[in-house]
């Protein structure tokens, strides 16, 4: 370690599968960590993740973009496209209340 520390509010790693209001430097919690998760699992069922590109086309697309819907890109029921549609909503308050509710949808 190099004994440097991020400050509050610096963005560390990668913006592939980062919630919209963590690029924009706003207050997070759980639909944060929410909005990743379903970003790891539109890549687990597609193969990659739901915005490619360079980095600002990355960020432009989680500030702005909908991912295509994963039932035109493999064999899964269109009901799938709902549950990655609102776990990828660009405002928190759109998302499931929690992760368990979203996986029970």
């Amino acid at each position: 370690a190099t004994g440097h520390r991020t400050r509050g509010g610096d963005f560390l790693g990668s913006p592939t599968y980062a919630a919209p209001e963590h690029l924009r430097g706003e207050p997070l919690d759980g639909r944060t960590d929410q909005y990743a998760l379903t970003c790891v699992l539109y890549a687990c069922l597609t193969g990659s993740p739901p915005f490619k590109g360079d980095v600002p086309t990355v960020i432009k697309g989680h500030l702005n973009g909908d991912p295509p819907a994963i039932s035109r890109v493999v064999a899964l029921p269109p009901s799938i496209d709902e549950v990655i549609r609102k776990g990828m909503a660009k405002s928190p308050a759109d998302r499931y209340p929690s992760c368990v509710e979203m996986v029970a949808a």
